[in-house]
């Protein structure tokens, strides 16, 4: 009897031995992964900020995604470091790759972002709402940062100013088109949203997405930017 017991129990203990083993099989993330995807929660979820496109465009770059959370692991993971700390940290990695990727000619994409955050939010107050155009944008170009777009300004200048006071034609090409493109680059990459729709379906408008307001809050200044509207420009007649 007492034998039999034992051939039991052996059986039992063998058959408990083989769980953990199952087990693991089934739960194969690794301590790394585990720690990745904590950092990339308390960094904001900086990884995820990106957008498909945005990722795709830094995998055809031969950048690997799983190296480069392993290394922000690595930079982020020190002693006494805190969650704001760590999400500052992280967005200024997602900044630092923004940069690196945004090598198209002028318009670049970080500074008409920029800009659009800039109309939006700061200047909401002056410009009574919350959202921009194409036009609002190639007009702030033209006026404040000449120097980080490729048009002179003296060749969309009007003869004569309008009623309302706008000295540029803003509906003429090359700008025209080329600040409409940046900004539905912009949307495409889920940093921006329409902010209205028409009766027949057309999108009308810019603001800046949850996405967008992380990123591009508080960006680095772009010279010739500010928060405060510039004073009005004296016409001439």
């Amino acid at each position: 009897m007492a034998k039999k017991k034992q051939k039991v129990t052996k059986k039992a203990a063998k058959k408990k031995a083989s769980e953990p083993a199952a087990e693991a099989e089934v739960t194969s993330c690794s301590d790394q992964d585990l720690e990745a995807a904590a950092v990339v929660n308390t960094a904001g979820e900086s990884a995820a900020r990106f957008g498909e496109a945005f990722l795709a465009a830094i995998e055809a770059r031969g950048i690997d995604i799983r190296e480069l959370l392993n290394a922000a692991v690595t930079s982020l993971q020190h002693e006494g470091v805190g969650r704001d700390e760590n999400a500052g940290r992280g967005l200024r990695r997602c900044r630092d790759l923004f940069i690196e990727l945004d090598y198209n000619e002028m318009p670049y994409l970080r500074v008409v972002g920029k800009v659009v955050e800039v109309l939006t939010v700061h200047r909401r107050q002056s410009r009574g709402k919350d959202s921009c155009s194409a036009g609002d944008v190639f007009r702030v170009f033209l006026t404040e940062i000449q120097q980080h777009g490729p048009y002179d300004p003296e060749d969309y200048r009007l003869a004569r100013p309008t009623r309302r006071g706008n000295v540029f034609n803003l509906a003429r090409d090359p700008g025209k088109t080329m600040f409409n493109d940046r900004l539905k680059d912009l949307k495409e990459r889920e940093w921006l949203t329409s902010a209205a729709t028409t009766r027949s379906g057309g999108e009308r408008g810019y603001r800046l997405s949850e996405d967008g307001r992380w990123l591009f809050n508080g960006w680095p200044e772009v010279d010739g930017l500010r928060n405060t509207p510039p004073p009005p420009q004296p016409t001439t007649e």
